[in-house]
């Protein structure tokens, strides 16, 4: 179900806790000052994909927050971050159907959907040098008022003073409690892909802060 993408909202926090002292190799002389980022809903986006028999759905939602923070040099010892979903927002394109999907999320009752970033296994150390870091992240994913351990590997690009974290993983509805739902009489499968593209900012403190060892703006499209 649609909650199961809340789980990419990790992978923004994880962007601090994976630089570590070579990506970009100028944040490795910034300041030990902690540097804060925030997500920008109108160019985020998580959708979750869901099939069943002879049919296949998707949902997807632009109301996606939270903001992460850290110290740059020692980004896994001060690395934090927490992101938060409006879960009514999620949108299957059918009224019945999401009328349908808010009852299983219980959205009266729980209405937000929230990640907190636990740690950074591994970073694949061969992108960096071009900008990009690919992580295996860890962090626990409340829906519906359980909570389960998320382990699901993440892209990190950093262009100019952008953050952009994309990804995708599987996970099922019933480790949250929920029972998949039927479709014309035929229940929908339990494993569904949760995938996620976003897009963060510096706050202005951390803009006035860190301007001189943000990468220099490209003459090329930023594609994002």
């Amino acid at each position: 179900m649609p909650f199961y993408f809340i789980t990419f909202l990790f992978m923004v926090s994880l962007i601090f806790q994976g630089f570590g002292n070579d990506f970009p190799s100028s944040l490795a002389q910034a300041p030990d000052k902690a540097a804060s980022f925030v997500i920008v809903p109108e160019k985020s986006w998580i959708r979750f994909d869901a099939k069943a028999p002879l049919h296949k759905f998707s949902g997807i939602t632009h109301q996606v927050s939270g903001e992460m923070s850290g110290i740059p040099r020692t980004l896994q010892k001060t690395g934090k971050g927490k992101v938060v979903l409006e879960a009514v927002t999620l949108d299957t394109d059918i009224g019945a159907r999401n009328k349908k999907m808010r009852s299983l999320l219980e959205t009266d009752r729980y209405p937000k959907i929230q990640f907190t970033l636990d740690s950074v296994e591994s970073i694949d150390e061969k992108e960096i040098q071009q900008g990009n870091l690919r992580l295996v992240v860890r962090g626990q994913l409340i829906v519906r008022g359980v909570t389960q351990e998320i382990r699901s590997e993440i892209h990190v690009e950093f262009k100019e003073e952008r953050l952009h974290i994309h990804g995708n993983f599987p996970t099922k509805m019933t480790d949250f409690g929920i029972d998949p739902p039927r479709i014309l009489g035929v229940s929908v499968q339990d494993e569904v892909s949760v995938v996620f593209d976003l897009l963060a900012l510096p706050d202005e403190a951390t803009r006035r802060a860190y301007a001189p060892y943000f990468p220099k703006k490209s003459t090329r499209g930023s594609g994002f």
